[in-house]
């Protein structure tokens, strides 16, 4: 049989994992990427929504130009095309604070987006902020973070951004929501041709407080004068990021937005809504737009000013869900299963019964009974459980914002899309030994996948593992990598000692994904090959601090497949698996990558390398080469793997001794040899 995918202290079927990518704790749950002043907002939906930014990669050109790109990415993944959101002119992803939380609550598949030179990401290396850049920077993330047709949602000049994106790139738009449309002006006009000492200097101005308290003034009528000063310092937030000043006079000299002549070449379906009393854009434009879009009908919102997403949000995420949902009644129906994903032993070395030396992880999808569920309790929250583990909220951590829990606080951190169980509870801690035990013996799984383990305390893991006895367990500890100026650190310490201290919480009953070499490969195999020794010698990975409890990875469900949030390079694969595939710990093959890849045979002769070399979880390595040209090492006494394009074989090693054969030869890619 297989190995349950189990994901606490959100016990759910399906759904996606945590994220990857930069970003951090600072103060107060925020990420500390954001700026300080951050702690002076009072509005509580937006220090809730700022403590969910974080920073995904993207690239924009060559692997080493990664910008890490701020956005809010969603607790929970659906089949259905996504909604992602946008912000008006110099603004950031926190203009959402307000409705976010409502479309997610509508069931929605939400991403608030930073447009690239405003909000919060690195732009340390001062990249290109014109209209081609800002579009080719959403293109790239889309195709690498959401990769599905989206409804695209543009307030104001965000509305801009929407119409040139759909435009250019038809195939990642499904439909369009365009809010207060600032789609009529000539870019920015008589500016491009402004000294850039003045273009400063007008920029400078912009994030002033006098122009900002009366812009929120002109866009919130009759707002009390402290939340307009709240609400104003929302609004300038990203100001104090260090680079916003050269990002926004680039865009400024570079001629802004022109879309007026892209307007009838937009073919998606597109809702368009304006307010009543704005008075920043008049209603006419908006009249006009519909007139000259072929496909588009329009909402007209009262009493409500320039941003009615933030000042009437219950009403846009009603019309945005309103619009979503009457777009997928005219999709094709998909049917409705239940996921799980398995684990597929095969046992490569037998040094070590609970943790295999090799598996394959197998993308299948299986019509079980579902043995669990969520109902609505009596005041609309869904925090009633049923099936075997019928809970109410008792059995939910108290500090758990969304869903009402009356239990103890949270061992770990909380994760967002479902109720967040309390494990030091003792009927919770019964009834789901009883469940992982029924799994085990009545349905026949024989090992778990522990999903967002940063969830509770490892000790739970121990207790769980010790009373089921499977015969192994994996937990998914992913957190982000260290990045400094959107590039990799070499030094991962801190973040596999995360992981190791972890699987020490478990008291070593369970295994961990090795985050931290995937991570690593991603940038290592462009040449930078030195990343896999650490100062000591050993690999940069878990393999080299506890090889027995690491399982090396380079895809999985969350990462790659239609998910895609941190696909593993597809021309450096082959690599990629030579790599973990001959070196310690329990490596891990994607399914997609063995079957639909075009890559089986170069698997199945690298895992008849392991074999015949007597690889296991536990192999001693010495590694006598970290370069930009390559990498060599032996692995145990009887493999050496080169990767890489410089020359090198066996008998250029003074102290590598014996006889060699070359097992495989794929050139600059690598090479291995096996002692005769």
């Amino acid at each position: 049989m297989g190995a349950l995918a189990l994901r606490f202290p959100v016990l759910q079927s399906g759904g996606g994992g945590g994220g990857c990518g930069g970003g951090g704790g600072g103060g107060g749950g925020f990420p500390s990427f954001l700026p300080k002043e951050i702690h002076n907002i009072r509005d509580p939906s937006a220090r809730t929504l700022a403590q969910r930014i974080r920073r995904v990669p993207v690239q924009i050109g060559f692997p080493e130009n990664c910008i890490m790109s701020s956005c809010v990415t969603p607790n929970m993944y659906h089949d259905s095309n996504p909604v992602v959101l946008l912000h008006c002119f110099d603004s950031s992803c926190l203009e959402w604070r307000s409705a976010y939380p409502l479309l997610e609550k509508a069931g929605l598949e939400a991403w608030a987006i930073d447009i690239l030179g405003w909000g919060f990401s690195d732009l340390e290396r001062r990249p290109p902020c014109n209209v081609a850049s800002k579009r080719n920077h959403l293109y790239q993330l889309w195709k690498s973070h959401i990769k599905r047709p989206m409804t695209l949602v543009g307030p104001s000049l965000g509305a801009a951004v929407a119409i040139d994106f759909a435009v250019n790139f038809p195939e990642a738009v499904d439909s369009l929501v365009l809010i207060n449309a600032s789609v009529y002006a000539k870019g920015t006009g008589y500016m491009t041709k402004l000294p850039k000492t003045m273009a400063y200097a007008m920029v400078s101005l912009l994030k002033s407080i006098p122009i900002r308290f009366y812009a929120k003034r002109l866009v919130f009528e009759g707002l009390p004068l402290s939340r307009t000063i709240d609400w104003m310092n929302v609004g300038r937030l990203h100001c104090f990021l260090p680079w916003w000043e050269d990002a926004t006079v680039d865009f400024m000299l570079s001629g802004g937005y022109n879309v007026s002549g892209q307007i009838k070449q937009v073919k998606q379906k597109t809702l368009i809504i304006y307010s009543e009393d704005d008075k920043i854009i008049s209603s006419e434009f908006s009249k006009r737009l519909q007139s000259e879009l072929p496909n588009a009908v329009i909402q007209k919102v009262s009493e409500c000013g320039h941003m009615p997403h933030v000042e009437k949000p219950d009403t846009i995420a009603r019309l945005i869900a309103e619009r979503f949902k009457e777009d997928e009644l005219h999709r094709p129906c998909q049917g409705i299963r239940t996921s799980y994903r398995f684990m597929k032993r095969f046992a490569v070395d037998g040094s070590e019964p609970s943790i295999p030396g090799f598996s394959l992880h197998l993308k299948t999808t299986y019509d079980l009974p579902v043995e669990m569920g969520f109902k609505l309790s009596p005041n609309g929250v869904w925090n009633i459980f049923g099936g075997r583990l019928a809970w109410g909220p008792e059995a939910i951590v108290c500090d758990d914002p969304n869903f009402q829990g009356r239990g103890n606080p949270s061992s770990g951190d909380i994760f967002h899309a479902a109720p967040n169980i309390d494990h030091s509870q003792d009927f919770v801690r019964r009834d789901i030994k009883e469940w992982l035990n029924w799994l085990r013996n009545d349905i026949g799984f024989d090992g778990w996948r522990l999903d967002f383990v940063r969830g509770f305390s490892g000790g739970y893991v121990k207790e769980y593992v010790e009373a089921s006895n499977p015969a192994f367990a994996i937990g998914e500890y992913w957190d982000s990598l260290a990045y400094e100026g959107g590039n990799l650190c070499y030094n991962q310490d801190s973040h596999r000692q995360r992981i190791v201290n972890w699987i020490n919480a478990t008291g070593g009953t369970s295994s961990a994904f090795d985050v931290t070499t995937k991570g690593i490969l991603h940038s290592a195999l462009h040449n930078q090959y030195w990343r896999l020794i650490d100062p000591q010698g050993k690999p940069t990975g878990i393999m080299g601090w506890w090889p027995s409890r690491a399982v090396t990875f380079l895809e999985n469900h969350d990462t790659g497949s239609t998910q895609g949030h941190w696909p593993f390079p597809r021309e450096k694969l082959t690599q990629g698996y030579a790599y973990i595939l001959t070196h310690p710990g329990t490596p891990v093959v994607f399914y997609d990558h063995f079957y639909d890849f075009g890559i089986r045979d170069t698997i199945t002769e690298l895992i008849e390398a392991r074999r015949r070399g007597g690889i296991h979880c536990r192999s001693p390595i010495k590694i006598y080469h970290a370069h930009n040209d390559g990498y060599v090492a032996k692995i145990g006494d009887t493999l050496v793997l080169k990767l890489g394009h410089f020359d090198w074989n066996p008998s250029k090693e003074v102290d590598l001794d014996g006889s060699w054969q070359k097992f495989v030869d794929k050139g600059i890619d690598y090479q291995l040899w096996l002692r005769r």
